[in-house]
């Protein structure tokens, strides 16, 4: 054990990606722990206890990063990309534990894109075997029982929870030869010590299989499963608690026991080392659970039990991982109609918080038992839209208002998303016809969040057509709307539209007013895309008008809080060096210095000065003509700027 710590130190050192391998049982999560302790800063590490659910922008979430998976635009590419910037910047160690359960291709795909780029960041897969990456390399830690340690350990164990065992060490040590080190194995061994069988019979039972695998550890539990005393009781409590794939609260135990002996029954359990604790939380070791899961009789019954104790567990903000594990319980359940709810009242905060790929799924899986619904079509449309798939978005949001018995909401909600694509499209004149349709629809159902919104999308139309005082009066009439229902986000974009206009109408300081309202908004609610724009918008409008200093301290704000989030803020790196221009280069570098050192200290460190202050003046070994273009960069002739005498 202790030579394969050591090796777990030199693969730290030398590889981003790392496996702890070894068959179930024989104690990798334990010695990941202790490699935790050994080589690692706490604050760096993030661990997540996988299962055949859990999905690539799941991780990305748990590891605090939500913002890389929000928003339009968001490819796979770019996903892997912001996550990749976050954990290198943060020097994360993100441990996978049990990671030969996971399915989505996402993590693979990652891993190989990933590969030559990681430096500081690192990946270590706790598994029961290789990774399978294809040509991705990853350094294997196999561990391969307790060898010259197990019988210390197996005394350990016996202090512990079997005092009553009394064992010579010559026979500890053969029963440990026998099991070849394997800690599980152990474990198993000495509970049937504990139940009066003799180290002869132990040994005799496990003699046939030699090959120190799963079966082995299955066998053992047989033993004890079936042995005299295992009450029907305790095996009843464990088989129903074999439902749980993950840890949960004492409360779940009122969900699938009756019995009102069932926390004396737990507290046995957790004696014969069935079921663990772990602090306020409780679990089985997998090998365990899938045993008993395996036979488990009313599998559809107790996943419906166990859906009843997750959605008791629900809080006001919606957790993915909670909803994750509520999804499985209702498809495993058969519960169609409840899972159909599920999509239809969450399916937009799903998409909101960015996690596309998880919805996808269970539409598919609900589409597939041969439910469907016009909402499903209207989040394809969203999902499509959001990677960027303008024409099946639009394919899927016509699918949506077409569909049949569609209802009302549904309906006014596909009229403006799809007449949004078209605006997006520069189909301007026929959008028009689909905001118009969604604002009767919607006040027809009393609908206020969607007529706000197609309101302001008339608004759009007619500022692109030049018609600003339309366009205000629609801004205006939405703003309304909005601060009646208090959608705040929704207050906040109206007034940035509003700014819009002013500005065009050259009312600066109008403009730079309902801006800045619009940022205290962004700012109250947390809205981190939100507040780019608006830090955004007030550099422009502060550049317009040339005030130079405003303009760089907003914009590398903006700049720094999208590389905070994992994304490349291009509109406004392209404003700064537009600045750099208009001033040369000079003048520049010293007020965007000075403007730096005045930014907020948690923001300095994700603004790269050198990508805007670095000298890219070409020398030459004589003066240029002095009608030329400044060889600095500035845009203006020589003669005036860097040739002036």
């Amino acid at each position: 054990m202790a030579l394969c710590i050591e090796k777990f130190g030199e693969a730290l050192k030398q590889s981003n990606l790392i496996s702890i391998e070894g068959l179930g049982g024989i104690g990798k999560t334990e010695f990941a722990s202790k490699c935790i302790e050994e080589y690692t800063q706490q604050s760096r590490v993030v661990w997540c206890d996988c299962s055949s659910d859990t999905r690539l922008d799941s991780l990305i979430d748990y590891c605090g990063y939500s913002d890389v998976i929000k928003g339009e635009n968001k490819t796979e590419l770019a996903k892997y990309s912001g996550f990749l910037s976050l954990v290198e910047r943060d020097g994360k160690i993100i441990f996978l534990d049990n990671y030969q359960d996971i399915t989505d291709e996402s993590f693979r795909n990652f891993f190989k894109f990933s590969e030559r780029r990681l430096r500081k960041a690192r990946f270590v897969l706790i598994a029961r075997e290789h990774p399978q990456l294809g040509s991705t390399h990853v350094i294997p830690v196999t561990l391969v029982g307790l060898e010259k340690y197990s019988v210390e350990y197996a005394r350990k164990v016996i202090d512990m929870y079997y005092s009553d065992v009394t064992v010579n060490d010559e026979t500890l040590q053969n029963i440990c030869d026998t099991v070849d080190g394997h800690p599980l194995a152990i474990d198993l061994s000495l509970q049937l010590l504990h139940y009066g069988e003799t180290s002869r019979e132990i040994i005799d039972k496990l003699v046939h299989s030699k090959d120190i695998n799963e079966e082995l550890s299955h066998r053992l539990l047989d033993e004890i499963f079936n042995h005299p005393k295992s009450t029907e009781q305790e095996k009843e409590f464990l088989l129903n608690f074999s439902v749980f794939r993950n840890k949960v609260f004492s409360k779940a135990f009122e969900h699938i026991s009756d019995d009102q002996d069932r926390m004396a029954i737990l507290h046995k359990l957790i004696d014969k080392h069935m079921i663990m604790r772990y602090e306020n939380l409780y679990g089985a070791h997998p090998l365990v659970r899938e045993f008993c899961y395996h036979r488990l009789e009313n599998k559809k019954g107790l996943h419906l039990k166990a859906y009843e104790y997750l959605k008791a567990m629900r809080q006001e903000r919606l957790d993915i991982i909670l909803e994750e594990e509520i999804f499985y319980h209702l498809l495993n359940g058969e519960q169609l109609q409840e899972l159909s709810s599920l999509i239809s009242e969450k399916g937009e905060d799903f998409i909101l918080l960015g996690h596309t790929n998880f919805l996808k799924e269970m539409m598919n899986a609900i589409v597939k038992k041969g439910i469907e619904l016009a909402v499903f079509y209207l989040y394809y449309g969203d999902i499509a839209q959001i990677k960027g798939e303008w024409d099946d978005a639009m394919k899927y949001f016509e699918k949506s208002f077409s569909f049949p018995d569609v209802d009302e909401k549904t309906n006014a909600m596909a009229y403006i998303k799809y007449g949004e694509m078209l605006f997006r499209k520069g189909s301007v004149k026929e959008s028009l016809e689909y905001f118009e349709k969604s604002v009767d629809i919607c006040r027809k159902i009393n609908f206020e969040k969607g007529e706000a919104r197609s309101l302001n999308d008339i608004g759009l139309v007619s500022d692109k057509r030049g018609d600003l005082d339309s366009a205000m009066s629609k801004f205006k009439e939405s703003l309304k709307i909005k601060e009646v229902i208090g959608d705040k986000e929704g207050i906040a974009g109206s007034l940035n539209n509003i700014g819009e206009v002013l500005k065009k109408k050259g009312d600066s300081d109008g403009a730079m007013s309902k801006y800045k309202e619009s940022l205290k908004i962004y700012e109250e609610i947390g809205d981190k895309q939100g507040i780019t724009t608006a830090l955004h918008n007030i550099g422009t409008l502060y550049s317009r008008n040339k005030d130079f200093h405003r303009a760089l301290i907003n914009l590398f704000k903006s700049i720094a809080l999208k590389n905070q989030m994992g994304i490349r803020n291009q509109d406004a790196c392209k404003y700064v060096l537009e600045i750099r221009k208009i001033q040369g280069f000079k003048k520049f570098k010293n007020l965007a210095e000075e403007t730096f050192d005045k930014l907020p200290e948690d923001l300095k460190p994700f603004i790269d000065m050198k990508e805007f202050t670095e000298d890219k003046t070409v020398h030459v070994t004589k003066s240029p003509e002095r009608n030329a273009p400044c060889p600095c960069g500035s845009g203006k002739k020589y003669k005036k700027c860097c040739g002036r005498s």
